[in-house]
């Protein structure tokens, strides 16, 4: 029999997301993609064997599909004449929020084994598929009507499988989500803005701004202030420390940089701040 290959890609608009339909006979391995992006894989006709980093291997066969993270390796190879709908894509956290997210891991807490877990694909989401591949095939299509069929694909799931379901094939993605909010008072004062922390937990400033809403009511930027407020003047109000080693201290280069913070923040310089909380404190003794 003829090795065959075919592959049809259909990025979506603004996004890190891309959908490939491909056709594929017995014994032909598929590009890694592993390390690059997360991939949901699903077998509309066939058999795959999917082989992870730690040589555990899978069959996936007609009618199922699994999710594998980008921080493993993994390569798949048909073992008949097979189609496949793929999904790569970086976050789930752009369309399920964080109490979604939350209901999955707890769901899913202590259920959690080593290897892919593969679902078998509901009719709903046979349909979808099916869909998928007749817009891939068809040439004419604006690229800008596959701009919402990622956030489709993801609500779907959500709709037609269990919490638990999800939250043991989606854990290797959700689990950072487990606990926002140590890791935001963990790094708030690592970072100068809210920028720089959205980096740090590898998601755009519009979903960390989601995040923070859903969490503490408010902006990224808004909370980062008020609590680096609180706790620069909580320390300027100690006795211990010279400006020059609280500003280090806040990520500031300067006890001058330091001092203009204050003066915008407070109204007054870090040295009076400093000044009057030493005063009070020899009028109690």
């Amino acid at each position: 029999m003829k090795e065959t290959y075919k592959e049809i890609v259909r990025s979506v608009p603004n996004s890190d997301c891309a959908f490939k339909y491909i056709e594929l006979s017995r014994g032909i391995v598929l590009p890694v993609w592993g390390r690059e992006k997360n991939v949901l894989l699903f077998v509309l006709e066939g058999k795959m064997k999917v082989t992870g980093e730690d040589g555990v291997t899978r069959n996936l066969s007609n009618g199922n599909f699994m999710m594998i993270p980008k921080t493993e390796s993994w390569k798949g190879v048909g073992m008949q004449d097979t189609r496949l709908v793929i999904l790569l894509f970086n976050m789930v956290d752009n369309v399920w929020t964080s109490t979604k997210i939350k209901k999955l891991l707890d769901a899913a807490d202590g259920k959690v084994q080593k290897g892919y877990m593969a679902l078998p694909i509901c009719r709903p989401l046979e349909m979808f598929l099916d869909l998928m591949v007749l817009y891939a095939e068809e040439k004419d299509i604006d690229r800008s009507f596959y701009a919402s069929k990622d956030s489709e694909l993801l609500s779907l799931l959500y709709a037609f499988y269990s919490a638990e379901e999800l939250g043991k094939m989606f854990y290797p993605l959700l689990h950072t989500n487990l606990d926002f909010k140590s890791f935001v008072e963990a790094n708030y004062l690592k970072v100068e803005s809210a920028s720089e922390l959205a980096e740090l937990a590898g998601c755009s400033l519009v979903t960390l701004n989601r995040k923070f809403k859903e969490y503490y009511n408010d902006t990224a930027y808004q909370w980062i202030m008020k609590n680096k407020m609180v706790l620069i003047k909580k320390r300027l109000q100690t006795p211990t420390g010279s400006l020059a080693e609280i500003a280090k201290e806040f990520g500031f280069y300067s006890g001058s940089e330091l001092n203009r913070f204050c003066q915008r923040q407070f109204g007054t310089s870090a040295l009076k701040i400093r000044k009057q909380a030493v005063a009070k404190e020899k009028m109690k003794n």
